[in-house]
């Protein structure tokens, strides 16, 4: 049983549902891009409560957490960037295309690092399009914690870390969202 790997994920679990509260509040959105966030996000928290049960123990379910871990690196995380992209970044819609066919790209056999290059330079993208710019920096740097907590030797530490920042992350994303509402 690994206590702090489940409360990291009931921590992102909790995160995720305020990240798409936070969209679906957001007035005069179009609704194709609040269900393409709520998601991606939803996929993500599905994929997260598959992993609290399998931090309390459960064997059974651990295939098909790596099974949706996977899809939610590789295609959730960006879809959900991408549509961020689509909403605020006054940019060329063929450059959120381009993020997001980087994103996927590994389900086509490219490698893995592609999916982490198309989150940071489309998180970029945003930072340099869009205010207030803090949380977006904030989320950066909370994503790029992510990889380092698997540095750490303890695992129940390492994945507890690992889900903390992914909530932080989100927690940031949430509140740009809310920051975008009262601009």
């Amino acid at each position: 049983m690994m206590i702090l790997a489940f409360a990291g994920e009931l921590c992102l679990i909790t995160v995720l549902f305020f990240a798409i509260y936070s969209l679906k509040r957001h007035p005069a959105l179009p609704k194709t891009a609040v269900l393409t966030f709520g998601l991606a996000l939803g996929f993500i928290a599905v994929t997260a409560s598959m992993g609290a049960s399998r931090y309390l123990g459960d064997t059974a379910i651990i295939g098909w957490h790596d099974w949706a871990s996977y899809w939610s690196k590789t295609v959730a995380m960006p879809l959900y960037l991408c549509t961020l992209l689509w909403l605020w970044s006054n940019g060329p819609r063929p450059l959120t295309v381009a993020f997001a066919a980087l994103g996927i790209s590994p389900v086509l056999g490219a490698p893995a690092l592609l999916t982490d290059v198309a989150l940071v330079l489309a998180l970029l993208r945003l930072i340099q399009c869009c205010a207030p710019k803090p949380q977006l920096v904030g989320a950066l740097i909370a994503l790029g914690l992510v990889p380092l907590c698997a540095l750490l030797p303890e695992p129940d530490l390492a994945m507890g870390l690992f889900h903390l920042a992914l909530a932080l992350h989100f927690v940031l994303i949430g509140c740009f969202i809310q920051q975008q509402k009262a601009a």
